[in-house]
């Protein structure tokens, strides 16, 4: 596990999907979350949530019938047009981690706002919902 990864799960929170992580003190400062941080983090759980319910119906259908083939897997999350969701909300994890100095509540709406304009329509319905969760 690198370094970067290591920081990547504790901006958001760390311990992967249970969240939890040290606390503000034991952390250095642009880990410490605010208010919009947070509710991005419940947003993102929230997104992934949805992703992992996918994988695990697809996985049972996998298993049910054996003569279907890996592919169908990659499809059905195609379909589901997580191959659009995922990598937008990755590079906003990202442009959050940037900000080493700490996100400004301001920042995180922008992000999300610059995220959504230009993309396809899975992705502005999901970047929404996060914007939601940080209104």
């Amino acid at each position: 596990e690198s370094d970067s990864d290591r920081d990547e799960e504790l901006a958001f929170g760390g311990g992967g999907a249970r969240g939890g992580g040290g606390t503000v003190a034991s952390r250095p400062l642009y880990l410490a979350e605010g208010l919009y941080c947070r509710a991005l983090r419940a947003g993102l759980e929230e997104q992934l949530s949805g992703y992992r319910e996918a994988v695990v119906a697809i996985e049972a259908e996998l298993v049910k019938d054996r003569n279907r083939p890996i592919s169908y897997l990659r499809f059905k999350l195609w379909e589901l047009h997580f191959h659009h969701t995922l990598p937008a909300m990755a590079r906003l994890v990202k442009a959050v981690k940037r900000l080493r100095g700490g996100v400004l509540g301001a920042q995180v709406l922008e992000m999300l706002h610059y995220e959504a304009q230009a993309g396809p329509a899975p992705v502005t319905r999901a970047l929404g919902r996060l914007a939601q969760h940080c209104h």
